[in-house]
């Protein structure tokens, strides 16, 4: 694939959004409780096994 740093007719593919918080959990079961918890998994988003993405 390649860059190009001249902006398209449609505009961006991608755009930095901000940033986020970037939680390490201690093991897996953890991270899947609390990304699967009620009230905690709207706020949140798993990024593979021990990460939690939490947007500022």
């Amino acid at each position: 694939m390649r860059w190009s740093r001249t902006p398209t007719r449609q505009g961006p593919k991608v755009r930095d959004t901000g940033t986020v918080h970037l939680i390490e959990c201690a093991d897996e079961a953890l991270a899947a409780l609390l990304a699967g918890d009620r009230r905690l998994r709207a706020l949140c988003t798993r990024l593979g096994e021990l990460q939690l993405v939490v947007p500022r």
